[in-house]
């Protein structure tokens, strides 16, 4: 290794690990990122499901949340698999949309969330 590379290398890392984590929000900071694929972390208040889609909610419940994870009853996943989340602190990524005023991701797959 070259006196030249470390300086380099050393740049790229914390180039890496500052876009890692620059992209993880609160769920009341969701709404400031409209159209941006972020990661939201928070506690999930609630699970709502309905005949067309389930809701993780987090800051409060449903109708009155502050944000929701939206998965439509037609995907794979089981409204099972997404209770489960109900009172812990997750973290979900994907595009946040807005729905009726209320921030959202839509989730496609369980890849997207992580539990902590």
């Amino acid at each position: 290794m070259t006196p030249k590379t470390l300086p380099l290398l050393l740049s790229i890392f914390l180039f890496a690990c500052a876009t890692a984590f620059a992209g993880t929000i609160p769920p009341e900071d969701a709404k400031k990122h409209i159209g941006q694929t972020v990661t939201v972390r928070g506690r999930v208040e609630e699970f709502h499901a309905t005949t067309r889609d389930y809701l993780l909610n987090m800051g409060g419940h449903h109708p009155h949340e502050t944000f929701a994870v939206v998965c439509f009853s037609s995907s794979a996943v089981s409204s099972d698999e997404l209770s489960h989340f109900e009172g812990k602190t997750i973290s979900v990524t994907g595009k946040v949309e807005l729905y009726h005023g209320r921030p959202e991701i839509i989730l496609n797959s369980l890849d997207q969330i992580s539990e902590h």
